[in-house]
C-alpha cells in the first residue's frame, strides 16, 4: 500500500509536531481542530488505497464518506505518540474494527521507541507490511487465519467473528473468551456449512442456558 505523502500546509503541521520533543508529543492532539485537514486527507488517501476496504475485516464499506471510516493507527497514538503522523502507521479501518481494537498493544515490543518497518515486529495483520490473504481467508462470514499467529490475533483483536455471529442471529460474539474453543473449532473447519452449524449449535446453548 502506497504511503500518504504530506503537502503545503498538512506538512507544514506534521513537521511542526514531529521536532517537538518526545515528552511533549501527546495523542490527544489528534483530536485538535488544527488537524482536521491532514485527518480529512489521510482517510481520503487510505480509502482510495484500499479501494474502500476496511484494514482489518477486509470489508466493502461501499462509501467514500468519510463519517463511515476511522483513520486508524496501527501502534496505538495513546502508547507511541510520536508515531501519530507516521504514514506506514496509518490506515483506514471501518468503526467497530477500529473501537474493538481499541488501544491493544500490537508490537513484539512494545517499548519500542522508533518505528518499526519490518512485519515480524507486529502481532497482528499489517495493511502496509502484510499481505492480508496470506494471513487471513473468508469463508461466508466466517474468518479462518490459514495458520497464521498473525492472523488469529487479529481475528480475535477486531473481533471479526462478530460476522459469523450476527448471521447465526446470536446475541453474544464467539470472540468472547467462553468461546475460544468454538472459534478454533470454527478456523479449522473446511466448509462454510460446518461452520454454521456450529454456530448454530451454540446458539441453541446459549438459548438453553437463559432459560
Amino acid at each position: 500500500m502506497r504511503p500518504i505523502e504530506y503537502t503545503g500546509a498538512n506538512a507544514t503541521i506534521v513537521t511542526a509536531f514531529e521536532a517537538l520533543a518526545r515528552v511533549a508529543q501527546s495523542g490527544t492532539y489528534w483530536s485538535d481542530d488544527e488537524v482536521k485537514p491532514v485527518k480529512s486527507a489521510i482517510k481520503t488517501h487510505y480509502i482510495a488505497e484500499q479501494q474502500r476496504r476496511c484494514c482489518y475485516c477486509n470489508r466493502d464499506l461501499a462509501s467514500n464518506h468519510h463519517g463511515d471510516w476511522d483513520g486508524e493507527h496501527i501502534i496505538p497514538k495513546s502508547s507511541h505518540p510520536q508515531f501519530l503522523f507516521k504514514p506506514e502507521n496509518l490506515a483506514a479501518a471501518c468503526k467497530t474494527c477500529n473501537l474493538e481494537k481499541h488501544d491493544d498493544p500490537v508490537l513484539i515490543n512494545n517499548r519500542r521507541v522508533t518505528f518499526p518497518t519490518s512485519s515480524a515486529d507486529y502481532l497482528i495483520v499489517h495493511p502496509h507490511f502484510d499481505t492480508y490473504d496470506e494471513h487471513i481467508r473468508w469463508i461466508g462470514d466466517v474468518p479462518r487465519p490459514n495458520g497464521s499467529e498473525k492472523g488469529k490475533t487479529t481475528i480475535y483483536m477486531c473481533d471479526l467473528m462478530r460476522f459469523a455471529a450476527s448471521d447465526a442471529g446470536m446475541k453474544t460474539s464467539p470472540a468472547d473468551k467462553r468461546y475460544d474453543k468454538l472459534v478454533g473449532d470454527l478456523m479449522a473447519r473446511p466448509s462454510p456449512d460446518d461452520a454454521r452449524m456450529i454456530l448454530a449449535a451454540l446458539e441453541a446453548d446459549l438459548v438453553a442456558r437463559q432459560a
